[in-house]
């Protein structure tokens, strides 16, 4: 049964291909596309008896759609599609850096207008200018700090210079006290000692000093008033000057002033 309907097959493929290449059937693509149109299928074409002669009966609906298929396909003039040969593409060109540049600046110029030289070198001055202010702000910061950090030492030196002045302020406020501690364990009355009798004073006049008149006072930094004990005088200002006044060998004192090396014969009076 399957060899026959392949047979009957070939047969009609056959004569498909046999009718398609006579010249009078396909004389112009006119009527071949008004046949191809026309044909429905060989089950309406054909007479039952032709059809069944032809044993097409013993077909599947399914292999007489695709034989109809191919029969209207097959009726179809055949389409010439011309090939143009296409022209060989020219070789790729080579851009280089340089004609790129050209090509951006190309660009550039079609969509802004090219700046004139003097706008450049207005551009170029601009940006000159705003570098000076720069280095001139960078300067003033610069001397700012400087200045600040100068005030700033000169504060802690002054500060360092208060302090050590209170310092030496005390120091001599603790000296005097002791030498008034001193004293008051060696008392002195009626312009006479009591207890043993110092050697030597160092000490300074309490303010200024104008020398000496026949009877002067010396007030001393250490408490103690000294006066005048022999008749002389000597005129010399100074502040605070520096003294020191010794015993001699009989038991009593005189006064040097150490800055000029006079001296003159004095008695502690407190």
């Amino acid at each position: 049964m399957i060899a026959e309907r392949r047979t009957l097959l070939s047969v009609l493929l056959a004569a498909g291909c046999c009718w398609l290449a006579n010249p009078l059937l396909a004389a112009d693509e006119n009527a071949s596309e008004a046949a191809a149109a026309s044909f429905t299928s060989l089950s309406t074409e054909m007479t039952a008896a032709e059809f069944k002669a032809a044993g097409l009966d013993k077909l599947s609906d399914i292999e007489l759609a695709a034989l109809d298929a191919w029969i209207r396909q097959s009726r179809q003039p055949p389409q010439t599609n011309e090939v143009i040969a296409a022209e060989p593409a020219p070789p790729a060109a080579v851009i280089t850096p340089v004609d790129n540049a050209k090509a951006v600046a190309g660009e550039a110029s079609d969509s802004e207008p090219a700046a004139s030289e003097s706008e450049v070198a207005m551009a170029e001055a601009a940006a000159r200018a705003a570098q000076a202010d720069a280095q001139a702000a960078l300067a003033a910061a610069l001397a700012a700090e400087a200045a600040a950090r100068e005030q700033a030492q000169a504060a802690e030196q002054r500060q360092q210079a208060a302090q050590a002045a209170a310092a030496e302020a005390q120091a001599a406020a603790d000296r005097k006290a002791a030498r008034a501690a001193a004293i008051a364990e060696q008392p002195f009355q009626n312009g006479r000692w009591v207890g043993e009798k110092p050697d030597q004073v160092r000490a300074r006049i309490d303010g200024n000093f104008d020398g000496w008149r026949g009877d002067t006072l010396f007030v001393l930094d250490n408490g103690e008033i000294w006066k005048q004990r022999l008749q002389g005088q000597y005129f010399y200002s100074a502040e605070r000057p520096e003294i020191l006044i010794t015993r001699n060998l009989l038991g009593f004192y005189s006064m040097e002033v150490l800055e000029t090396g006079k001296s003159v014969g004095v008695k502690r009076v407190r």
